[in-house]
């Protein structure tokens, strides 16, 4: 008579610590009294008990079902029977499936007869390894529970913070590389002095990072602005928990809420009270000399006031009239208009790009989940081999338990950042095309506090004035740099070379700023 030895560990770290070796020698010793002669070992590394979908498992199964009979196998040994499954469903399907081919399964270390006590006996362990395990699990939650509703952070200290020394009182303090930094964005955003997305330059210019020093991507940046534990509560909200936190807050309640009003729009941001219908350009032009913003101010002359742009710095001292600035900016705007034919062929080039972008988006996704599922599963492993007691206390556990879990965060917040950008691409390209061709025209027939966001969405660097002179701060994109004539075709850019993610910043722009709501998509208010 012959038999087949199953062993089972739950984690990588068991394989290491040589679990598998001591329940093959208990096995292969139970075998010896028994008289079995062993005909093989199947293994199970680092798999859960929880389901019986596991590959060494499986393949005893299926080897039982096909040379059974052939080799006169009549039995199965394991360790213990949880190590074959910790469900007792599972357990008597798989007990079911044995007896069905005439084969018995053996404990090496527990009570086994082929009696209906022994039946019973089996049954009952199988259950007490399914009672104990739901125990722990319920113990390991109950813990989290209790300890958030204390006001403990249970996680990895989200950035910003870090993990106090042990015995300490709170369960997070700042981290002083970067609590500032991130203080000083959100009174910034509340304050309304600068917009997200200049907070988050400015941040970054200072030196705000991630652990891993990389800069902070925008989508990472707005969850920082909308978690709560900022601000000092801890919210779960599908374990219904909303408390105080036992760490020093980051930011003041008032500060976060503020911020919270701006995302939302229900409070607004920088730019609205700053644009002025007299002054257009305000903001928008700067000097060429000093590279300061030109200003906008009514100057009374002996019969009526005069409007002139001056440079904000007062030993500058240099102003133009708004008329005539406003024309030489109209001039430029003539110059930089691009033919249809140029413009259909931006088109073409711009959405098969994009698709191709879109295309490695989903590629990159799709891996990111994948990696996400996998450190999902080494965590259950690692759950499964504590609550098993294979060998794991309970500061391993919280040891490794961190590492996975932070590394399931950090795969979520890439999964979340490979997002393509919600461009209506097409959309946004037909609107470009009309603006491109026509920019005079268009800057004519808006409204006057229209006009500046008009111009930064097709323009982000503004322009400068020198010498009676106005040009772009930089080229824009379909500008080719080295051009001379405005009226050459070689002004487009190559765009094999261009960077293409300006190309769709500012399409992500001119969408947002220069369209309204419907499928019109066209400058804002335009007049008919």
């Amino acid at each position: 008579m012959r038999a087949l030895i199953y062993k089972r560990v739950s984690t990588s770290e068991q394989v290491a610590n040589r679990s598998l070796d001591t329940q093959e020698r208990a096995c292969r010793e139970h075998c010896r009294r028994q008289g079995l002669e062993v005909e093989r070992v199947f293994r199970d590394e680092g798999e859960s008990a929880k389901t019986a979908n596991r590959p060494g498992l499986q393949a005893m199964l299926n080897f039982c079902a096909r040379e059974s009979k052939r080799l006169d196998v009549n039995a199965v040994v394991v360790y213990r029977f949880d190590r074959i499954a910790r469900s007792v469903a599972d357990h008597i399907m798989i007990r079911s499936a044995l007896n069905k081919l005439g084969i018995r399964l053996h404990s090496a270390t527990e009570f086994t007869e082929d009696s209906p006590i022994g039946e019973f006996t089996e049954t009952i362990t199988a259950a007490v390894a399914q009672l104990e395990n739901r125990v722990k699990a319920e113990r390991v939650i109950d813990g989290m529970n209790e300890g958030l509703r204390n006001g403990q952070w249970m996680w990895r200290p989200p950035l910003g913070y870090a993990k106090p020394p042990e015995h300490a009182m709170s369960s997070l303090e700042h981290d002083p590389e970067r609590a500032d930094l991130i203080r000083q964005g959100f009174e910034a955003i509340a304050s309304g002095r600068l917009s997200r997305a200049d907070a988050l330059r400015e941040l970054t210019e200072h030196g705000l990072c991630t652990h891993g020093g990389k800069p902070l991507t925008s989508g990472a940046f707005t969850r920082i602005l909308k978690s709560p534990i900022y601000s000092g509560r801890i919210i779960k909200d599908d374990w219904k928990i909303d408390v105080r936190g036992d760490f020093e807050p980051i930011v003041a309640p008032e500060v976060f809420n503020s911020v919270q009003e701006i995302l939302s729009g229900k409070k607004p941001g920088r730019h609205h009270t700053l644009d002025n219908p007299d002054f257009p350009l305000r903001r928008v032009v700067r000097c060429g000399r000093c590279s300061t913003p030109l200003t906008g101010a009514w100057s009374k002359g002996r019969s009526k006031h005069y409007a002139y742009y001056r440079c904000a710095k007062s030993r500058c001292g240099r102003s133009i009239a708004v008329n005539t600035l406003e024309d030489l900016v109209l001039d430029a705007l003539r110059e930089l208009a691009i033919s249809p034919e140029v413009a259909a062929l931006v088109r073409a080039i711009v959405e098969d790009t994009w698709n191709g972008r879109t295309a490695l988006s989903r590629n990159r996704q799709t891996t990111l989940k994948s990696e996400e599922e996998k450190l999902r599963r080494r965590l259950d492993n690692l759950t499964d081999k504590y609550l098993d007691d294979d060998g794991i206390d309970a500061a391993t556990f919280e040891q490794q338990k961190n590492r996975l879990t932070a590394k399931i965060d950090e795969t979520r917040a890439a999964l979340a950042d490979s997002e393509p950008p919600s461009i209506d691409v097409a959309a946004a390209v037909s609107l470009a095309q009309t603006l491109l061709q026509d920019l005079p025209e268009c800057w004519n027939r808006l409204q006057p506090l229209e006009r500046p966001q008009f111009l930064r969405a097709l323009f982000p660097e503004g322009f400068t004035y020198h010498d009676d002179h106005v040009g772009t701060a930089e080229n824009p994109w379909w500008i080719n740099e080295n051009s001379h004539s405005a009226s050459d075709d070689s002004r487009l850019v190559p765009l094999s070379t261009h960077s293409w993610n300006q190309v769709f910043d500012w399409l992500h722009n001119l969408e947002r700023d220069c369209c309204v709501e419907g499928s019109a998509r066209r400058p804002a208010r335009l007049k008919r």
